[in-house]
């Protein structure tokens, strides 16, 4: 006699191909991943538990904890980020070999992954491997943002934002956590010091290119821009008048209006025009913020009454 086995609830069914679904993309991400890694002839030395062990064996605490809160005000957040600990020399070096570590194993159990059928004690582990390793690189980046602002602050004036400096240095802060060799026995600041110092030296540099690309010749082109057309009343018909109540608006604007009206307006002569694309790349800001920027450097011009007569040349 024949029994038939009893057949497979079909929700249940349902829930097992969403689960296995979610696992094969769980796989697939961590397949399509790069785990970059600084390498260590200890790694091969500590072997596959030492991912559990790494910082354990040493009695090391490296005070990982929460992300801090992203809600309070910029200044706020970054003032409670100045006041995060410094790591030792040991936790500073227990924190690279570790954070290196764990992307070391992570990238060792990946080469064993299947991504038709992974095993989900594997992409537990290499998930949980990762997102401490990302938990230890914030901790460094944090304790590291006093040294950042203190290199900003030495470069930072009326003519370069200290917030652009910042931003800057710390982009170059967290791509040298990427790439410190921890083997090599000098502290991370000493390394990174250079290194920030170097790319804010090189965007000052370049800001100070550019706003003497910009600068040149627009007064000239905007002055030649209200030349072309009839004279409003009450500015009067000679050059010299022009030119100097140009000249005004244009004192009126921060360094950064003044950028962005003479890219505007500046770039006749040379047959093309900045566009907003290209000014808030330039800027770091979005497109329509390069628009809203410059229509607030157009009205404060309005508003000055010496430029109240040359509103149509503006409109």
């Amino acid at each position: 006699m024949i029994v038939a086995a009893p057949s497979r609830p079909r929700r249940l069914r349902q829930v097992s191909r969403d689960v296995d679904q979610a696992l094969l993309d769980r796989a697939k991400a961590i397949l399509g991943r790069e785990i970059s890694f600084i390498s260590s002839d200890s790694f091969a030395r500590r072997g596959s538990d030492g991912a559990e062990t790494a910082t354990a064996d040493r009695g090391v605490n490296l005070e990982i904890g929460q992300p801090q809160s992203r809600h309070a005000s910029g200044q706020s957040f970054l003032a409670s980020l100045c006041r995060t600990p410094l790591l030792t020399p040991e936790q500073e070096r227990e924190a690279f070999f570790r954070m290196n570590f764990l992307k070391y194993r992570a990238n060792c159990l990946r080469s064993s992954l299947s991504d038709r059928v992974p095993d989900r004690g594997t992409v537990d582990a290499i998930e949980a491997m990762l997102e401490e390793a990302t938990a230890i690189r914030n901790r460094i980046i944090e304790a590291n943002v006093r040294l950042v602002m203190s290199i900003a602050k030495q470069f930072a004036d009326q003519k370069n934002r200290f917030d652009e400096l910042f931003s800057e240095g710390i982009n170059c802060l967290m791509k040298a956590v990427d790439k410190f060799n921890f083997d090599r026995g000098f502290r991370f600041s000493t390394y990174a010091t250079r290194a920030v110092r170097r790319e804010i030296f090189r965007l000052v540099k370049r800001l100070h290119r550019d706003r003497s690309r910009y600068s040149s010749g627009a007064d000239e082109t905007i002055a030649k821009q209200i030349e072309r057309r009839e004279t409003p009343a009450g500015i009067g018909s000679s050059w010299q008048e022009v030119d100097r109540t140009v000249r005004e608006s244009m004192e009126m604007l921060d360094e950064r209006e003044r950028m962005i009206v003479a890219a505007r307006y500046g770039f006749e002569r040379l047959g093309q025009k900045a566009t907003f694309q290209y000014l808030g790349k330039l800027l770091g800001v979005s497109k329509e913020r390069a628009r809203q920027l410059e229509q607030r450097a157009l009205e404060k011009m309005r508003q000055s009454a010496a430029v109240m007569a040359l509103d149509t040349h503006f409109a």
